[in-house]
């Protein structure tokens, strides 16, 4: 019998502040960069390091591996009070202590966001949300590798106009070039980085008029596998999901993430059963084609625990993939909220999609996983 997985989302705030978003640093404010430019902005991450030396972010950002530099207008503010009255929209049974105030987030580079001692840097991009607009808002996380940024994270998915409108969360890693990049931890409630991610959707929820029943999150490489953790340990939240050449790793010993981590158990134990995207490279994605063995893997345990999965296999290897591939993840994503059962893409993918020019349809290389 599965042991029952069950948690309490808490959302631990000691402070946020911001500042602007600078053109000449670390900026996400490039929207719209087109197909071809975004073909071209593929990215290898290195993971393995040992064995991938590949392009990774440092091509693209100068000085990646240079500390982010902390605001000098701004100081962590007093932490923010919680409220312990779970939110008026059930969140699939978790139940998130909500902040009672702001934040102070704004959209561009979020700094001093203040997690267990530690400085948090995100972006926030309000993706084709037109001025007066009055809905509510879905959220998406992105999830860097190895090596990468949250900068070139959020140029990466970067939508077009025709994806409907969404609030992005790029978060910047503390050790964007260390092994594992993420704070995965045998105990869920060690774990900076799902403070962190708690921490940033209870703020988003606190400013922003969010869809809690859209609440989606996406990754490559090692940011990928950092998807696949918040499956496990929030996938009551998460509606649906991307792991884009991620995967799960189910013991200690499974290099290269050393932490007890029993998927197949947890995500036994989850009520609600998110969609997702799983893609990887083929063969060559990483040394010893790693990724290709990965992403079979984790389309076999997820078909296994019944999540609706489109899988989508190219032949780049450890690198993003082509064909404006984030569009077709952010309509996934339109058209698969909290609970959505069956998949209205069960019967094979969209004929139609609302998008036009070269890419306009599903890449050939995805299909339904069996």
């Amino acid at each position: 019998m599965r042991e029952l997985f069950s948690f309490v989302a808490l959302v631990f705030i000691f402070g946020a502040c911001s500042t602007p978003l600078s053109e000449s640093t670390d900026s996400g404010a490039i929207h719209d960069i087109g197909e071809a430019a975004a073909d071209q902005t593929v990215v290898n991450d290195g993971h393995p390091p040992a064995a991938d030396q590949g392009i990774h972010d440092s091509v693209f950002l100068p000085n990646v591996d240079a500390p982010l530099q902390q605001a000098t207008d701004a100081a962590p503010v007093d932490a923010v009070p919680l409220d312990s009255v779970a939110p008026d929209t059930a969140v699939a049974g978790d139940t998130i202590a909500w902040p009672t105030q702001s934040c102070g987030l704004q959209e561009g580079d979020n700094t001093n966001f203040m997690i267990a001692g530690a400085s948090r840097r995100f972006f926030i991009e309000l993706e084709n949300v037109p001025a007066g607009y009055s809905g509510k808002l879905p959220v998406v996380f992105a999830y860097h590798g190895l090596g990468s940024s949250a900068y070139s994270m959020n140029n990466w998915t970067s939508p077009v106009k025709a994806n409907a409108p969404f609030i992005k969360v790029v978060p910047q890693s503390l050790h964007a070039s260390t092994d594992p990049v993420w704070d995965f931890q045998s105990d869920p409630t060690q774990s900076i980085d799902l403070d962190f991610f708690d921490a940033m959707l209870g703020c988003l929820n606190a400013q922003y008029d969010i869809d809690l029943n859209r609440i989606h999150a996406l990754g490559f490489s090692y940011g990928g596998h950092w998807v696949d953790y918040l499956l496990t340990h929030r996938g009551n939240i998460l509606a649906s999901f991307a792991q884009v050449s991620g995967g799960f790793f189910s013991f200690s010993t499974s290099s290269p993430l050393y932490f007890y981590w029993p998927a197949d158990t947890l995500l036994g134990g989850l009520t609600n059963r998110a969609a997702g995207i799983t893609a990887w490279g083929g063969a060559s994605d990483g040394s010893n084609g790693l990724f290709d063995t990965l992403g079979k893997n984790s389309v076999q345990l997820l078909r296994s625990h019944n999540h609706f999965v489109v899988q989508c296999v190219h032949d780049k290897g450890h690198k993003w993939p082509p064909g404006g591939f984030a569009k077709f993840i952010f309509q996934f994503f339109q058209d698969h909220p909290l609970g959505t059962s069956p998949s209205p893409y069960q019967t094979g993918l969209p004929q139609t999609t609302p998008f036009t020019g070269t890419y306009k349809d599903w890449p050939s290389w995805c299909s339904v996983a069996p």
